[in-house]
Order: structure tokens, then C-alpha cells, then sequence
């Protein structure tokens, strides 16, 4: 496996991570209304 293949997985995770906070953060804001 190359540099170039695990940074991409490393960014990958990252967006799917930042995805589930902003997941997480709309369904706070939909359950305060």
C-alpha cells in the first residue's frame, strides 16, 4: 500500500467523520424544535 492510497483513506475518514458530526448536529437541531 502506497503513501498516496493511506492519505487518501485518511481523507476519506476524515469527510465520513466531519459528515456524522454534522449528522449528528442536525438531528440536535431538529430535536430542539
Amino acid at each position: 500500500m502506497g503513501s498516496a492510497e493511506r492519505e487518501t483513506l485518511a481523507a476519506e475518514k476524515m469527510a465520513l467523520f466531519e459528515n456524522g458530526i454534522e449528522t449528528l448536529d442536525g438531528i440536535k437541531e431538529l430535536s430542539k424544535r
